[in-house]
């Protein structure tokens, strides 16, 4: 009796294990097969655009040595800023030749003190942000000087800046916060007319290894705000309402952005980046797509502006610093091992994205 019994718990043990096993194995597929959805789900899409090689020119040729800041609109007018000269750079495509604008560093009406952010519109407008002047500061593609524009918000230090289609009208990122927020919206015919707004509740978050990114604005007004180191790219209506907050396709956020060293704040050792340059082009959004912790650039990634889906990818054969769009090309700037700066350009077929 004692041994039947004792195979009887002896089988209903085994039986019960096996039921667990069973169960466990279970889990581990269905948990196995929803990571592998998962990933199958955050895998890009990559769409044949016919990215085809136009130029590339070695800005070292022209004297041209520390270029940021690259900037063009629907027609291909292309600018940017080059730091060793102080000055705007617009290239024109149909001789390859460069045009430098303004008189240099200082802090004259002419002059740039601390520029860093550009953007050229339809009419050929030059929109620059300069920092320590606390100014907007505008020239034409021709190199006439437009004039500067101060708001009357002493917390505004213009850090980048969109502008909204062929208006005078423009959105600011401030390097320093205020009590109303950290984005500033400008009618430039009206200098002293602002909106602001994106409160940010901790005094950390409102520095800019958190606040900085890039902007762009539609013939709507509609505002679009990729953050550099932050896993977000935002859309705002005119009216500054939150449209969409979608992260970073492919992109595993950072943990740690910012570190306390005594009295100083800098980046946290590894921080990547995640995305790069964003333009509103019909009815794509183009975001440059980092992942990098030098910032260096490696895909475009398109989103839906309207819902903020992502819908796919354009693969560069290259990292690069920077890009810039147009109807018909799109233009780089990158640097190669032996630190020789190119601008690169291809041409593309918008009506196959």
């Amino acid at each position: 009796m004692l041994n039947y019994k004792t195979r009887v718990l002896n089988e209903l043990e085994f039986y019960f294990k096996s039921r667990s096993m069973k169960i466990l194995l279970i889990s581990v597929i269905l948990s196995m097969s929803l990571s592998f959805n998962f990933l199958n789900a955050q895998k890009r899409v990559f769409k044949e655009v016919s990215l085809d090689f136009d130029k590339k020119i070695k800005l070292s040729d022209f004297e041209i040595f520390r270029p940021n800041l690259l900037s063009t609109n629907s027609s291909g007018d292309l600018v940017f800023f080059d730091y060793i000269r102080f000055q705007i750079v617009s290239y024109n495509s149909s001789d390859s030749g460069f045009k430098f604008i303004g008189e240099g560093k200082g802090r004259g009406p002419k002059e740039f003190n601390m520029i860093m952010d550009l953007k050229i519109d339809e009419k050929g407008i030059i929109t620059l942000a300069d920092r320590d002047k606390n100014k907007i500061v505008r020239w034409n593609i021709e190199g006439r000087y437009i004039g500067e524009y101060k708001t009357n918000e002493k917390f505004i230090q213009p850090s980048r800046v969109a502008i909204c289609g062929n208006s005078d009208s423009v959105y600011i990122l401030s390097s320093q916060y205020s009590p109303n927020g950290i984005i500033h919206y400008l009618s430039l015919n009206n200098e002293f007319s602002t909106k602001s707004f994106l409160k940010i509740d901790s005094p950390d978050k409102r520095l800019p290894y958190y606040t900085d990114g890039e902007l762009d604005c539609d013939e709507d007004h509609n505002f679009y705000y990729a953050n550099r180191y932050v896993n977000s790219i935002k859309k705002y209506d005119s009216n500054s309402n939150i449209i969409f907050d979608i992260p970073v396709y492919g992109f595993e956020k950072n943990e740690k952005i910012m570190e306390n060293k005594g009295r100083m704040f800098t980046p946290a050792e590894g921080v990547r980046r995640a995305s790069g340059d964003i333009y509103k082009l019909e009815n794509n959004l183009f975001v440059g797509f980092s992942d990098h912790k030098y910032s260096k650039l490696k895909l475009i990634d398109i989103y839906d502006p309207i819902s903020g889906e992502y819908k796919f990818s354009i693969d560069v054969p290259f990292l690069f610093k920077e890009f810039a769009i147009s109807d018909r090309n799109i233009f780089f700037i990158n640097e190669e091992s032996n630190g020789e700066i190119f601008l690169q350009i291809y041409n593309f077929d918008k009506k196959r994205l």
